[in-house]
């Protein structure tokens, strides 16, 4: 099983950036058939609306993914056991008690990996367009700026992405500590009390 995670957690990763890749083309498309020449500032403004807009978007859905997968913990709950007097677990096979059918809990494992792979990467890959530039943090009329001035206000890219990625990183490591302690909780569940 470990094995079989591994594999399609992989696979989960890799097609992470094929759907992230999919749906920045769409959304550039988009902009391109919408603004054909932005020249004027009412133009890049509304473009900028429209660009965070959609990162909202891609947000919720990356979210609703990521809760959605609540429904993996009463799934696992319902995988057979070699144990006889749990026999009305749904997929339990008493004629096949010692090498029942594990079809099931393979399927929602392949599910599950598959899915902790792309949302987790998805993440971590929505996060990075999320971290506002140089650019986008100047206060100038003009929307000019130089390294010097974003220097001066602490606006430095490389300490605002340094600070993203703990930040990001913090955040997956408190994550694996409370899913760790809550698997105890989980199988004590699962045992029947």
């Amino acid at each position: 099983m470990i094995v079989l995670f591994n594999v399609f957690d992989l696979f989960g990763r890799m097609s992470s950036g094929f759907v992230m890749t999919h749906a920045l083309q769409s959304k550039k498309s988009r902009n391109i058939d919408h603004n054909n020449s932005d020249s004027d500032d009412n133009d890049r403004q509304a473009q900028d609306q429209q660009q965070s807009s959609s990162l909202q978007v891609i947000s919720k859905k990356i979210t609703f993914l990521s809760i959605i997968r609540i429904i993996f913990l009463p799934a696992f709950l319902l995988c057979k056991t070699d144990n006889p007097s749990h026999s009305d677990e749904l997929f339990y096979n008493e004629s096949q008690s010692s090498s029942g059918s594990d079809t099931y809990t393979i399927s929602l494992m392949i599910l599950f990996a598959f899915s902790n792979g792309l949302v987790s990467t998805l993440s971590f890959i929505h996060a990075a367009t999320l971290i506002p530039t140089s650019n986008s943090l100047s206060n100038s009329d003009d929307g000019t700026t130089s390294e010097v001035d974003n220097k001066k206000n602490g606006h430095d890219d490389d300490t605002i992405q340094k600070v993203a990625s703990t930040l990001l990183n913090f955040a997956v490591g408190i994550g694996l500590l409370f899913g760790s302690l809550f698997s105890f909780v989980y199988n004590y569940i699962g045992e029947g009390f």
